[in-house]
């Protein structure tokens, strides 16, 4: 499947298998073309509403959103 990430202090990682990701400008077309956005770290540049309005699935592992629901799910 398809996987993408933004970090804007992480312009790039490789995997063990040497593939290089690039980190993505976040917005909600990115968001809305996720099957499922994990929140791995809580930096403050990051506007969790917004990306809360504009995911379907969450799995927020930085309890970066107050209040899990049926789309949210916390560690």
């Amino acid at each position: 499947g398809l996987v993408s990430y933004s970090d804007p202090f992480v312009e790039s990682a490789t995997n063990e298998k040497g593939a290089v990701y690039y980190s993505e400008k976040l917005n909600s077309e990115l968001l809305k073309n996720m099957d499922c956005v994990v929140i791995s770290t809580n930096h403050d540049v990051f506007n969790i509403e917004f990306i809360e309005e504009n995911s379907g699935l969450i799995v927020d592992l930085r309890n970066a959103i107050k209040n899990a629901s049926d789309k949210v799910y916390k560690l």
